[in-house]
């Protein structure tokens, strides 16, 4: 399924499954930061608006993580 924002996200997420973002991870020795949202949650659309729409906070999310998002 596509992944729905409320805006363009900076963050890079993740393409493929959680055990394939582990072994990136583990490989980059990097941790994983799940999120969780939906497209219709009004919370889930305030995080994509506020924070990661900003490459600022992508650019420090990912020096750090691997990002995967679940809708």
């Amino acid at each position: 399924m596509e992944q729905q924002f409320a805006m363009p996200s900076a963050v890079k997420w993740h393409e493929g499954g959680l055990e394939e973002a582990l072994a990136a991870a583990a490989k980059q020795k990097k941790k994983v930061v799940l999120k969780v949202g939906a497209y219709w949650c009004p919370p889930c659309q305030t995080l994509d608006v506020e924070v990661f729409s900003k490459q600022s906070f992508a650019d420090a999310l990912e020096a750090w993580a691997v990002p995967v998002h679940v809708d």
